[in-house]
């Protein structure tokens, strides 16, 4: 069974910041404008937190990221700002030294995450990544395919040579 409650507190996160920007929204003298940006359907998001079954509040990131390493199965990163970018690197890098061999899974809504994608592509290409890291985790628009790699997936176990020179 997967731990669920990384999910959950981003969850809440979202239900947050909806609140906050509805209020700023009745506050503002100006009228709303459209912004040319793709907005991402809280129904993608939400369709992950419906498939939480605990809540964690910790009272930093440090406690949190703590928390989530501690009681994960597996990890899905959504779209998201600086924290959540730290996050799926520590995750990453702790898979690649070898500290978990957890299911890492990027929901790619609305192609959020091609350009990071093709960062790390090309840090491969010019081997400041081994190319094995790949391996260490999933980028997918599905879902299902989300889903279906978090509870399916057995990852292949490497050494920490085979993933890092030193």
């Amino acid at each position: 069974m997967i731990s669920r409650s990384r999910f959950c507190s981003y969850s809440l996160s979202i239900a947050e910041s909806k609140e906050k920007s509805d209020e700023e929204v009745e506050e503002a003298d100006e009228p709303e404008v459209a912004e040319e940006e793709e907005e991402f359907d809280e129904e993608d998001i939400e369709a992950i937190c419906d498939f939480c079954d605990e809540l964690i509040q910790p009272n930093t990131m440090r406690e949190r990221k703590q928390i989530m390493e501690d009681n994960s199965d597996a990890f899905i990163v959504v779209p998201g700002g600086i924290g959540t970018f730290e996050e799926f690197f520590e995750i990453l890098t702790l898979k690649q030294l070898c500290r978990h061999n957890k299911p890492i899974a990027v929901y790619n809504i609305n192609g959020y995450y091609d350009e990071l994608n093709m960062v790390l592509i090309e840090a491969m290409k010019k081997n400041f990544i081994r190319e094995d890291c790949s391996d260490l985790y999933e980028i997918t628009d599905d879902l299902e395919k989300v889903f279906a790699y978090v509870e399916n997936t057995e990852s292949k176990i490497h050494t920490v040579k085979e993933l890092k020179d030193g």
